[in-house]
């Protein structure tokens, strides 16, 4: 499962569909999250049908290996954490639960300490194995550890915070919000250290960053995408030890207008050479972008591709697959033959 190095060329996209990674047994509900295992090989689904499944992929057979019940929650999100070894489900409820995946017990954490939220359906995890960041209300995101699920630390950017991610190397933490602005934060010093608005953006809806360090991308409520590189939008190398700075006048290296409804997904692949972006609010509303080149993809998805309305992306960690969740509880999965 290592991360195919090879450079990928702009313009047409060699993809394959395969049978779909959960054919073994659809979901009876929208997809909420599919997410695949760092082993490259498990691929998780959940939804509103309060279930976890997951299922062995191997393009051919994708076995479905387990189900688990989770009796008082719809989930809106998982996501694996604590490298691998755990499952995190969450929804519009105080509480939240944690999946051991090696002995198969199931943790419920009642609440977060000092907080009244009364919905814990969006966070994020770093990939350092730390943090969880839970997208609080009043701007608030709650910040946990990933092990004992604790609370640290709250951060408050102004307006609601919408969308979360952390960089590569955990460092720093990007959110996004209803007031069109993108806060980086120090996750040492846990304070803002830049905020800059995120171009031609009135509502913040989604925010990724890439695996190399060099970009973060954001999707709004008007279907827009940008991308910023990482050294001329964030303060970072910028001289900003003095205290936070802010900036209107940072210009993205690249906006996309594919699409003319909100962006709920903004995906990377791991090797950074692939993003793609999706509206759930529109049908077959996705598009895929060679990263190098800042272009879209002409040749996919085509106007037969079954995508119907993406409610979850996620490519494999060696970047062999991308897998697409949809409101009929089918999880598509295309192989990418480069």
């Amino acid at each position: 499962n290592k991360i195919r190095s090879k450079n990928i060329p702009q313009g047409l996209l060699e993809v394959v569909r395969v049978k779909d990674a959960n054919a073994d047994e659809y979901s009876q509900c929208v997809i909420q999250s599919c997410r695949f295992h760092h082993n490259g090989q498990l691929l998780m689904t959940a939804g509103l049908d309060k279930m976890i499944r997951l299922y062995q992929i191997d393009g051919v057979k994708n076995t479905k290996v387990q189900g688990i019940s989770i009796d008082d929650l719809p989930i809106h999100q998982a996501e694996f954490c604590n490298n691998g070894s755990e499952i995190l489900v969450s929804g519009r409820r105080k509480y939240f639960y944690s999946y051991d995946l090696v002995h198969g017990a199931v943790t419920k954490i009642p609440y977060i300490k000092g907080r009244d939220e009364k919905s814990l359906e969006k966070f994020c995890v770093s990939k350092d194995n730390q943090y969880l960041a839970f997208l609080g209300k009043d701007g608030n995101v709650l910040l946990c550890q990933q092990s004992s699920k604790q609370w640290i630390s709250n951060l408050k950017m102004n307006g609601n915070v919408h969308a979360a991610s952390f960089s590569p190397d955990s460092q720093l933490l990007y959110t996004h919000g209803d007031l069109g602005d993108i806060y980086t934060w120090d996750m040492r010093m846990r304070r803002c250290m830049f905020v800059h608005n995120d171009d031609g953006c009135i509502h913040g809806t989604a925010i990724a960053t890439d695996n190399a360090g060099r970009y973060y991308a954001t999707g709004s409520d008007s279907g827009a995408v940008n991308i910023y590189n990482v050294n001329g939008s964030s303060g970072i190398g910028g001289g900003l030890a003095g205290g936070i700075g802010s900036s209107s006048s940072v210009k993205p290296v690249k906006s996309f207008m594919n699409i003319t409804t909100p962006i709920d997904h903004v995906v990377f692949n791991p090797d950074s050479q692939l993003m793609l972006f999706a509206s759930q609010r529109k049908k077959d509303a996705l598009r895929m972008i060679h990263v190098p080149s800042l272009t879209t993809f002409y040749n996919w998805p085509t106007s037969s591709s079954p995508l119907h309305y993406v409610t979850s992306c996620d490519f494999s960690p060696s970047g062999g697959y991308v897998a697409i969740g949809n409101d009929r509880g089918r999880v598509l999965l295309y192989r990418l033959n480069h």
